[in-house]
């Protein structure tokens, strides 16, 4: 078949860009003096960012969005400040998702008493100072127990579960401390 007969997939393969469209960037750059120069350089070709990076890069990959209504006859109350938890998640610690799990006995469009949580473990350097962070780090450990205001929101039962959810692996007691290694995703399947 000639080539010249294919039609175009609208997918980009084969192509090369053909556009002299600008695009805009905007780069920030980081500077950081390690606290420990006494260890030998490291000569591995990965590594970890530090504390401070994630942090902006956190940041600047997800900035906070206000949403005003523009109705007219309503008086608007703007909440200048927002605290989910009671207590702020550690610095190395990212809550990736917190949604509810929908009742299949309603057809899925009435939320269950359930919800999935998704916790993220950031690895990084320690050679680096975290300074101008409001936040520590407590070596991956997460309460879960404390993690949402008892007055709102009461926790029944919490499950160590996969991903999709298709796995629950055990019954977890929300008093202990839950464990997270560094650069690992762990899921909860929680009943309020």
């Amino acid at each position: 078949m000639d080539r010249k007969l294919e039609q175009d997939d609208n997918r980009g393969l084969q192509q090369g860009v053909k556009d002299n469209k600008k695009t805009p960037n905007l780069f920030r750059i980081l500077l950081e003096r390690k606290t420990d120069t006494t260890q030998k350089v490291n000569t591995s070709p990965t590594g970890y960012p530090s504390l401070l990076s994630n942090a902006v890069s956190y940041t600047l990959n997800h900035p906070i969005i206000t949403l005003a209504t523009n109705d007219l006859n309503q008086d608007l109350d703007i909440v200048t400040e927002f605290l989910p938890f009671p207590n702020q998640l550690s610095c190395d610690i990212q809550l990736l998702n917190l949604r509810f799990i929908h009742d299949m006995k309603e057809g899925g469009s009435i939320p269950g008493e359930g919800a999935l949580l998704l916790l993220h473990r950031h690895g990084f350097d320690c050679k680096y100072p975290a300074t101008g962070l409001s936040c520590s780090t407590n070596q991956g450990k997460v309460s879960l127990g404390e993690m949402f205001h008892e007055d709102i929101i009461t926790v029944k039962e919490t499950t160590s579960t996969s991903l999709t959810m298709m796995h629950d692996k055990e019954t977890i007691d929300t008093s202990v401390s839950q464990y997270i290694e560094p650069m690992e995703i762990k899921a909860f399947r929680m009943t309020f």
